[in-house]
This record gives C-alpha cells, sequence and structure tokens, in this order.
C-alpha cells in the first residue's frame, strides 16, 4: 500500500500549483456543500443553537490535537478583542444558514452566500475608504438583481431569503476581520480563535433550549464539525499555493455541487428564474472579485 500511495504523493507535487491549488479548494466547497446538507438534515429535529454548539464543540475537538502539538504559543495573542468581533460575526453569519437552510433550496442558499463579494465592496466603501470604479458599483447592482430572480420579491417574501442575505452580509465583515487580523496574526490562530470563541457564544444560548442528541444526531454533528474543519484547510491550502485570481472563481463549484445534493437528498430542483439568478451572481461576482485582483 505504501508505494502506490507514496507513487500519488509523488504525482502530486509535480503538478503545478494553480493545479494543485485548484484541487484543494474544489473539495474544501465540497466539504462546506456537505455540511450545509447535514444541516438541512438535522435542522428539524434540533434546535439551531444546539446545532451550533455542536458544530463549535466538534470542530474544536478536531482542532484542538494540532494546537497542542504546535504548543501554547501558537494561540497567544495580544489582539483577543479582533478575535472576539471576526467570532460574532462568523458565529452570527452560521446562526443565519441555520434558520435559511431548512426553509430554503440548497442551491438558493449556497447562490446567495455568494453575494457576500458584493457585501463586501459595500463595507470596503463604509469602513476603509476605499475609492471603487463605475464598473464595480455596475457589477454590484446587476450581483443584487441576480438575487432578485432567486427571491421574486412578491408581498409575500420568504424571510428565510432575508435571513441567507443577512448569513452573507455578516460572512463579509467576519472576512474584513480576518483580513486586519492576518497582518499580525497566522492562519491556525485565526481558526482556532473562530471555533474556541463560537464555543463561548454557543454555550448560554443552547442550554435555555436544550435537546440531548440522539447516537443518529450526534453523529450528524461530529460530520458538521470535522467537514468544517477540513474544508477550511482546504480552502487555507488551495488560496497559499494558487494565484488568488485563478483560486477564487474555482470556489463557485459549491453552486452545481449544492443543485446536485439538493437534488439527490431533498428532490429540490431551482426554478429558471433561480438558475438565472445564479449565473448573475456568479458572473457579477467574478467580475468583482477579479477586477479587484488586477487592481492589486
Amino acid at each position: 500500500m505504501s508505494a502506490p500511495a507514496g507513487g500519488v504523493r509523488s504525482l502530486a507535487a509535480r503538478l503545478p500549483d494553480d493545479i494543485r491549488g485548484g484541487i484543494f479548494i474544489v473539495l474544501g466547497g465540497l466539504c462546506f456543500t456537505m455540511v450545509g446538507a447535514v444541516i438541512k438534515q438535522l435542522a428539524g429535529t434540533l434546535p439551531e443553537m444546539v446545532i451550533a454548539l455542536g458544530r463549535h464543540v466538534f470542530a474544536v475537538a478536531f482542532v484542538a490535537p494540532f494546537i497542542l502539538r504546535k504548543g501554547l504559543s501558537a494561540v497567544r495573542t495580544q489582539r483577543y478583542g479582533g478575535h472576539l468581533y471576526r467570532s460574532a460575526f462568523g458565529y452570527i453569519s452560521f446562526l443565519g444558514l441555520i434558520f435559511a437552510l431548512p426553509r430554503l433550496n440548497l442551491a438558493d442558499v449556497t447562490a446567495l452566500s455568494f453575494t457576500t463579494p458584493l457585501w463586501s465592496l459595500l463595507l470596503s466603501v463604509l469602513f476603509l475608504g476605499e475609492s471603487i470604479r463605475a464598473s464595480r458599483w455596475i457589477a454590484t447592482a446587476i450581483g443584487f438583481g441576480g438575487v432578485l430572480l432567486i427571491a421574486k420579491p412578491t408581498s409575500r417574501l420568504d424571510p428565510a431569503m432575508l435571513v441567507a442575505l443577512g448569513s452573507a452580509l455578516f460572512a463579509s465583515l467576519a472576512m474584513m476581520k480576518v483580513k486586519q487580523l492576518s497582518r499580525t496574526e497566522p492562519p491556525d490562530r485565526i481558526s482556532f480563535y473562530f471555533l474556541f470563541n463560537g464555543l463561548l457564544f454557543s454555550l448560554p444560548l443552547a442550554l435555555p433550549v436544550w435537546r440531548t442528541p440522539d447516537l443518529a444526531q450526534l453523529g450528524l454533528l461530529a460530520a458538521i464539525g470535522g467537514l468544517s474543519c477540513v474544508g477550511q484547510l482546504c480552502l487555507s491550502r488551495g488560496y497559499a499555493l494558487g494565484q488568488f485570481s485563478k483560486m477564487a472563481p474555482m470556489d463557485f463549484f459549491r453552486l452545481p455541487l449544492s443543485v446536485l445534493l439538493g437534488f439527490a437528498l431533498f428532490t429540490e430542483l431551482p426554478d429558471l428564474l433561480a438558475f438565472a439568478g445564479m449565473a448573475v451572481i456568479v458572473a457579477a461576482s467574478l467580475f468583482i472579485l477579479l477586477a479587484r485582483t488586477r487592481a492589486g
């Protein structure tokens, strides 16, 4: 068994960094799509706060051995306040996903999560004072037009659509804090504090609505925690290996994966307007991501 394994590792090492990075990004996207599917499966059987707690308990359990192996110096920080804000934004975003997933198609929620670059552009103007070209404002407006195609707002707009959009907004806030923290903090430390602080947030919120998971539910919670960790590691590795302008579009593979999983597991199939909205959001987000990369 060792010889074939060694051959696979040798072949992987000979691949260009962009190819290897792209593979990691696609694998990470698959992990996060599966996380969404498992949450959707669990959401009707456990309170949202208990699901959030379970995710952080198991994720911390998966991460702890790697942190302990490196020693306490790996988590020593003078910027705990920044980590706390990043964790709070990410935690609120995750709660939004838990609320939206059982109420919407998996593919629709995934598509709405791709509005993160659109929100990031708005936030960079409001909080970072960046100057934005007119073409990127137009792309942002077009991207939110794609949201309307998915949401199809009427007098009875599904509140879960707004929650999913809010989840993407808070994900953008979290990523803005990650960008600020990454000037002095390594990725492993940022990831650890996100998971650890999420555990602190989850515990007092889960206790009032506590329902003890059975063995099957515990297995699904462990899958959420494990897949979240593996997905994060894959994305970090992918972006470290490849050029950002080539890696970022690979994350959009999550969209066809979510369509396939949604149909296979929940017999969900978005309508034609929703497919059109997905295409518009992806195109607008790609334009913003690649324009930002070209601008340096």
